[in-house]
């Protein structure tokens, strides 16, 4: 029954803003998943369980059409190489953005 009702809250694949964050997160049993939400609102757009790069890229082809994966903007990631790749592949204008919480995080300070 909580499968049947969950069904009506699938997303809808049919619209990405122009500005997308990537980012993965720790669920059950320290599992990783990865989300990408709309840079502007901060609304999750989804949320996948895993993030390995086959998945992110065929999760995004198979939910979205071309036309609208032609005009993403920029994405903003962490310094993931794995996402890099991805979104050289699939968002073939889309400026890749690296957020400065990372880089400031992985900066040494003496």
């Amino acid at each position: 029954m909580i499968n049947k009702e969950a069904r009506k809250y699938k997303p809808h694949y049919r619209y990405l803003p122009a500005h997308l964050s990537y980012d993965e997160f720790k669920y059950a049993k320290g599992q990783m998943a990865f989300e990408y939400v709309g840079a502007d609102t901060g609304d999750i757009i989804d949320i996948l369980n895993k993030r390995d790069s086959y998945t992110i890229k065929n999760h995004f082809i198979a939910n979205y059409n071309r036309k609208t994966l032609d005009k993403m903007q920029t994405i903003t990631i962490d310094m993931n190489a794995g996402y890099v790749s991805v979104i050289k592949g699939i968002f073939p204008i889309a400026k890749i953005i690296i957020d400065r919480f990372h880089i400031v995080r992985s900066m040494k300070f003496t």
